[in-house]
C-alpha cells in the first residue's frame, strides 16, 4: 500500500487575542452585568461574603474565599495544570491563564458564563489585578509570554485574607486598549452608575446564590448598602428565603424536585461525551 507523501507547506492559525475579548465584551455591555458576573464568581470559589469598594481612583472587589493553587501557574513547562492531568479541574491560577479554555465546565456547581470568567472587568479597567495568596497583574497589550507580571511580594500586598480584585478605571479614551476594544472610558459620573448598578443587582442576584449570603457595597472605603440572603426552614411547607437589605425584604419560596429518572435515560441515549457533568 502507498504512502501518499505531503509536500505542501505548513501555516500557522492563531486568534486574534484582544479581538477576541472584544467580541466578548460587546455581549458583557453595562455594569450590572459586570455587579452579576463578579458575583457570579465570587458563588463559584465558594465564598459566603463579597464586599464591592467604589473608590474614586478604582474598583476593589473582595470575597472570603481563596483562589486554589496547583503551585504551578507561574511555570512556563506546566502550561497545563497538573489537577487536569489527574482529572481534576484546574486550579483558579491555571484557569485565569488559559482564556476561553472552558474549564469552568469541569466543576459541576458552577453557574457563572463558561469562558466569560473576568473579562467583564475591562469595561471599566485597562489593568485588572488579583490579589490572593499571589498577586497578578494583567496587561493585555503585552507580548503573549508577558501579558501576566507576578508581583514578587516585596511588601504587604499578598496580605489578603481571602480574594481581591483591584481594578483601576480606565480613564484615558486614547489608550491602546480603549481603542483596541472599542470600550468608552470610564468618566467621573460613572463611579456613581457603578455604585447604583451594583446594589440594584444584588438583591436578585442573591436569590440564585448557594454560598454567597452577604453583598456589602462601599463608596471609598465607607459603608453606602449591605444586603443578605437568610433561610428559613419550617416543619411543614417549603423553605422560604428572605432578602434583606437597608432598602429591600424579599420572600422567596424555594420548591425542590428531582429528575433522576429522566437523566438516567438521556445518559443511556446518548454518549457521554456529549452531556456536560
Amino acid at each position: 500500500m502507498s504512502t501518499v507523501e505531503h509536500t505542501g507547506r505548513r501555516i500557522a492559525r492563531k486568534i486574534d487575542y484582544v479581538g477576541h475579548i472584544r467580541e466578548r465584551l460587546a455581549d458583557l455591555a453595562g455594569f450590572d452585568t459586570l455587579a452579576n458576573e463578579l458575583i457570579q464568581n465570587s458563588e463559584d470559589a465558594g465564598a459566603t461574603a463579597l464586599v464591592f469598594d467604589i473608590r474614586d481612583d478604582e474598583l476593589v472587589v473582595e470575597n472570603n474565599a481563596v483562589f486554589t493553587d496547583c503551585g504551578h501557574a507561574h511555570e512556563a513547562d506546566h502550561e497545563q495544570c497538573p489537577r487536569k492531568k489527574r482529572g481534576e479541574p484546574s486550579c483558579d491560577w491555571h484557569n485565569l491563564r488559559w482564556i476561553a479554555a472552558g474549564q469552568k465546565r469541569d466543576r459541576e456547581e458552577a453557574i457563572g458564563k463558561f469562558g466569560v470568567g473576568l473579562l467583564a472587568v475591562y469595561q471599566i479597567t485597562d489593568r485588572p489585578e488579583i490579589i490572593s495568596g499571589r498577586h497578578w497583574i494583567l496587561e493585555e497589550e503585552q507580548p503573549e509570554n508577558d501579558r501576566i507580571y507576578e508581583c514578587p511580594g516585596l511588601d504587604d500586598c499578598r496580605d489578603v485574607a481571602g480574594t481581591r480584585f483591584r481594578l483601576p478605571y480606565a480613564t484615558d479614551p486614547g489608550s491602546r486598549l480603549r481603542i483596541d476594544l472599542s470600550a468608552a472610558a470610564i468618566a467621573p459620573q460613572d463611579r456613581e452608575v457603578l455604585l447604583s448598578a451594583i446594589k440594584s443587582a444584588a438583591p436578585g442576584a442573591l436569590v440564585f446564590m448557594d454560598h454567597l449570603s452577604e453583598v456589602e457595597v462601599r463608596r471609598n472605603g465607607k459603608r453606602d448598602y449591605r444586603v443578605e440572603r437568610l433561610l428559613e426552614t419550617p416543619e411543614t411547607g417549603p423553605v422560604r428565603e428572605l432578602i434583606v437589605g437597608d432598602d429591600v425584604e424579599h420572600i422567596w419560596y424555594l420548591l425542590t424536585g428531582q429528575f433522576l429518572q429522566e437523566a438516567n435515560d438521556l445518559r443511556e441515549k446518548y454518549p457521554a461525551a456529549l452531556i456536560e457533568p
